[in-house]
């Protein structure tokens, strides 16, 4: 089972939630407060709660053993705000954020991975754009301060829309290229994160590849009609094959 930890952004600022960053500004979800020891211990407790009830594989509750950090931190501005930060800064905090989620569900859980999500926009960058990441940079950023620090069991939660995020297609995406350089990754070309993730400089301190799931995806039709939907059947065999 993988469970993905969210934290509402509520509109305003008054009785906010102590789990919400204190910068938080806007977006659906927030990046949690680790700006405090308050925060810190209500955010680690929070998670130690959730992992004691969902880490016992024989209470008849379930297991969760795929735990993914927030949602699209390349996105971070609406999908794990914390307000107008340098990109560093986001970085950091989320890379904190990954270390609580996956030592506090290995404590309950031994074996629990946790996972960094992403969109499809793998180097669609705009420079002054402050509220967008690489996933490309992030990812590496991300490696080397897991093995600086002491690597531990994390992974990607990618979401390999198509170029359209509407498209019924899966095959014709045209912003793509078959490297590391490619503006996206989609399913048509999904083959190019796996390549970066098995390359030497990106394993594992064990040599292992990270892991990857596939945490959100799909394809849209305008209508009912039998001809968008069998092209949405096609492009859900094309995404299996």
């Amino acid at each position: 089972v993988s469970a993905i930890v969210l934290i509402p952004c509520g509109q305003s600022t008054r009785n906010r939630s102590p789990l919400i960053h204190p910068e938080a500004d806007g977006g659906i979800y927030a990046m949690p407060n680790l700006t405090t020891q308050r925060g810190v211990l209500i955010y680690s407790h929070v998670l130690n709660e959730i992992s004691k009830r969902y880490g016992n594989p024989d209470s008849g509750r379930g297991l969760i053993t795929n735990w993914i950090a927030h949602n699209e931190i390349d996105f971070h501005h609406v999908w794990t705000n914390m307000g107008q930060q340098p990109s560093e800064i986001v970085m950091e905090t989320y890379y904190r954020s990954m270390r609580l989620i996956h030592q506090i569900s290995n404590a309950n859980y031994q074996g629990s991975r946790v996972f960094a999500s992403f969109t499809h926009h793998w180097n669609d960058l705009h420079r002054d754009d402050w509220k967008r990441m690489s996933p490309f940079k992030t990812i590496k950023d991300l490696h080397n301060l897991s093995l600086k620090e002491g690597d531990f069991d994390w992974g990607i939660a990618y979401h390999p829309y198509p170029e359209d995020l509407f498209s019924t297609t899966a095959w014709n995406d045209t912003n793509i290229q078959s490297n590391v350089q490619s503006p996206l990754i989609t399913i048509q070309n999904i083959e190019v994160l796996g390549e970066f993730l098995r390359s030497k400089s990106m394993r594992k301190h064990n040599r292992d590849t990270r892991p990857v799931i596939l945490s959100e995806q799909g394809f849209h039709t305008p209508s009912y009609s039998e001809h968008h939907q069998n092209l949405q059947a096609a492009s859900l065999l094309y995404a299996m094959d």
